[in-house]
């Protein structure tokens, strides 16, 4: 949004030398808020209502009349404003900006958001390129495990626990603690319980059969060739039954 600033005589007097008529540099230094509306008269040398004062702003000229400023707020705190005023490095208050009670707030900030305001300024005269923010140094960063910003990111152990309904989870995470659905319910996959508890039969392989082979002696049984693993040889010279354990069954340790 663009916003008409009312600069004030303080701020006048520190912007203009009065005896040569030129310009000078000045630095804002921090964006004070308030919560009730005020008139932006120039006379002003406080910000009416002011409840909050923040010094991690910056901000540019983009034009002879506009600068962009950008400032941030991570506090705990929830809060509504309808007005803001500029003050410079040197503590004068340098303009200021007001909702009417009849227009409302101009913005509201939550306990869980972080604030961060970006306004476009206009002036009346070209000062836009005289205007400094000093060397503000602040970021809106991206989510990490340690850091606030965008969101918090979960872990994979909060993942597993399943019970913090506030963080969000990326697709790493996500794919190194949950089994894909691609893979499941398909070969080389995971397999999945019918309504049953038990894992349905479509996705069980084939069995083969329990065979038992009645053979004269030990040189018959290893000449088993067709038997597999779980067969049975019933050796009649012998009165005994054997198991085919692994394959082949032509190896009598087998």
């Amino acid at each position: 949004m663009k916003l008409p600033l009312t600069i004030t005589t303080a701020g006048l007097q520190a912007l203009i030398d009065a005896e040569s008529g030129t310009t000078n540099a000045v630095t804002v230094a921090a964006l004070a808020l308030s919560s009730s509306p005020f008139v932006m008269a120039p006379t002003l040398t406080g910000l009416p209502g002011e409840f909050k004062r923040i010094s991690a702003i910056a901000g540019e000229s983009v034009s002879e009349t506009v600068i962009h400023m950008v400032a941030t707020d991570d506090a705990a705190e929830s809060y509504t404003v309808t007005g803001f005023g500029l003050f410079l490095d040197t503590g004068d208050l340098f303009g200021v900006f007001s909702q009417t009670a009849e227009q409302g707030p101009l913005f509201e900030k939550s306990e869980a958001a972080t604030f961060l305001f970006a306004v476009d300024i206009t002036f009346e005269a070209g000062f836009a390129a005289v205007i400094q923010f000093g060397d503000a140094n602040f970021t809106y960063p991206p989510a990490t495990l340690g850091r606030k910003g965008v969101a918090f990111l979960a872990s994979s152990a909060e993942v597993a626990a399943g019970v913090d309904a506030e963080k969000i989870v990326t697709p790493a995470t996500l794919g190194a603690n949950f089994v894909p659905l691609a893979q499941k319910g398909v070969a080389n996959g995971v397999a999945t319980l019918g309504a049953n508890g038990k894992v349905p039969p479509s996705q069980l392989g084939a069995v083969d059969s329990i065979d038992t082979f009645t053979v004269a002696s030990q040189a018959a049984m290893l000449a088993l060739a067709t038997a597999g693993p779980g067969d049975f040889a019933r050796r009649t010279d012998e009165l005994k039954t054997y198991v085919l354990t692994a394959a082949p069954p032509s190896t009598l340790a087998n």
